[in-house]
């Protein structure tokens, strides 16, 4: 049986980037994504966020496309913080996102990229 991997860099905003993720918010949204994916079949290698943004590493299953398993994580996450009422006004994630496909030689770089953001990458 051939063996496939797809690894996907992923980042989104909020809508208007409005600051609604505080360093409590973001622990909790993280930890309900990476568990959330899991039921979906959808791998969360690295995560981390900012006030206003997220930036996701993702292993995808030949089946799933890019966009179905952005959209299961942006559009269940949303309902989730405002099913517990977590942020006012009304959280919602902006509807556009940037998603690019990793070479198996390039996690490790993207990996840190997303713990630093800060922190340059030049390409080879």
């Amino acid at each position: 049986m051939p063996k496939a991997e797809l690894y996907v860099y992923v980042a989104w905003y909020t809508k208007n980037k409005y600051p609604f993720l505080s360093k409590s918010l973001l622990n909790k949204l993280t930890k309900h994504i990476i568990e959330n994916a899991k039921t979906k079949y959808i791998q969360i290698e690295q995560i981390q966020g900012s006030q206003n943004h997220m930036h996701c590493l993702i292993k995808l299953k030949p089946a799933m496309s890019t966009s179905n398993a952005i959209k299961l994580i942006k559009g269940e996450s949303a309902h989730w913080v405002n099913k517990h009422k977590l942020t006012e006004p009304k959280f919602n994630w902006n509807e556009k996102y940037f998603a690019a496909t990793v070479s198996p030689n390039s996690i490790e770089r993207v990996r840190n990229y997303i713990l630093n953001p800060e922190i340059k990458y030049i390409k080879d």
